[in-house]
Parts: C-alpha cells; structure tokens; sequence
C-alpha cells in the first residue's frame, strides 16, 4: 500500500517537521497514522521517537488523534454535537472576518480572492479533493488576513482542521465541489460590492450548505454500519 507518510528531511527542527508530516497523512484520511505506536511512526520517518511523541502531543491538544496505551494513535472523529459547535464558531468568526473585509477590500485583495477560487474551479474540474481541500483552506484564512484579523486566522484555521476529514469525504458527494466554488463566487460578490449584510448572508448560506453535507456523510455512515 502507498504510505502517505513519507520521511522527514534532516534538520534541527524535527518536531516540527514530524508534526507537519503527521499531521498531512491524518488530514488526507488518517489510515496510515491511526492504530500505529510511536516507534512505527518515527521508524517511517527516520527520525528518532522523542519528536514524534512531542508532535504527537501536540496534536492530541488541537483535538487531533487520542494516544492510547498499546493500541497507537487514535485518529479522532467529530461527534454530531462537536460538529454543531465547531459550525457555530465557524460562523461566529468568519462573518465578523468578511464583515470587517466588505469595508476595506481593495482590487488587489478582490484579485486574490479570485485567483483562489479560479484554482479551486480547477481542482473540481480534475475531482481533485485534496488539492480542492487545500485551496479551500486558503480561500477561508486568506479572508481574516486580509481583515488584518491576525489571531482569528488562527482560531479558524484549527477549527477546520477539526473537521478536515469529515470535509473531505463529504466532498464526494456528486455536485458539491462546483456548489461551493459557486458560494465563494457570491460571497467575493458581495464583498466587491462592500455589502456587510450581503456578505454575511452569502458566508452564513455557504457554511450551512457545508454543515448539511457533512451531516449527510454522516447519517450515511450510520446507515452502512446499521446494514453492515
């Protein structure tokens, strides 16, 4: 089976790079990370058990992966209630974000913001969910940054990381990936126009269809086991 893992490149900064490194093979699907002890991880990427253990921990503190005794890592899934919350952060945060942006947007933050979702465009086109995932990713931080929202970038970008996974497969779904290329394209309208009340509205409405997609992969999940 091809490894996502890969070994790590020799510097000073190993923790960090192991983290890195983890952290990508558990956000891509986590199957080659989870039920693996400390020792297999650090054996795939070269590197000594001790910063595997400490990007270990600092994964299981942003609500990662679990570390249970003899039996690995434990890749973490949102519960329904987790999800809930982490969407009503989302949009607690993020439309203060394009709210903040819609009274400053200049046209080369406007380009920005259109190149992002030209590459996510792309991506759909080619069913590409990781690269799809990825410029997602960039198109939520960008917009903080651009507000100068420095720590709530921050705040945002772990919580997506929380449901990274979930988001993923729900991308699966027939449609959705050109469904959310069409709802960054209303919320960079509405931003252009510098309309507050049109730019949270487009945020909240994108953020619900994608709270309803991952719910869906959810009860499907559920059902499979209940057939299984």
């Amino acid at each position: 089976m091809d490894d996502k893992l890969k070994p790590v490149e020799r510097s000073k900064n190993l923790k960090e790079q192991a983290y890195e490194k983890i952290k990508e093979a558990i956000l891509e699907g986590g199957q080659t990370v989870a039920g693996r002890s400390e020792s297999q991880l650090a054996k795939v990427l070269h590197i000594s058990r001790t910063p595997v253990r400490e990007a270990l921990l600092l994964l299981a503190k942003e609500g990662l992966v679990k570390l249970l005794p003899q039996r690995g890592v434990l890749v973490l899934q949102l519960t329904q209630d987790g999800l809930e919350e982490v969407f009503e952060l989302r949009a607690a945060l993020e439309t203060l974000t394009v709210e903040k942006l819609a009274k400053t947007l200049s046209l080369s933050d406007l380009k920005r913001l259109k190149e992002l979702v030209s590459r996510q465009r792309q991506a759909a086109n080619l069913k590409n969910r990781v690269e799809f995932m990825d410029v997602d990713e960039e198109f939520h931080l960008l917009i903080p940054e651009l507000a100068g929202l420095y720590k709530t970038q921050g705040i945002i970008k772990n919580l997506r990381d929380q449901i990274r996974l979930a988001g993923y497969r729900a991308l699966a779904h027939p449609g959705r990936m050109r469904e959310v290329v069409r709802e960054h394209e209303k919320i960079i309208a509405a931003l252009s126009r510098h309309d507050l009340a049109g730019a949270k509205k487009a945020l909240l409405d994108h953020l619900a269809c994608t709270e309803k997609a991952l719910f869906e992969d959810q009860r499907e999940d559920q059902r499979d086991e209940k057939i299984g």
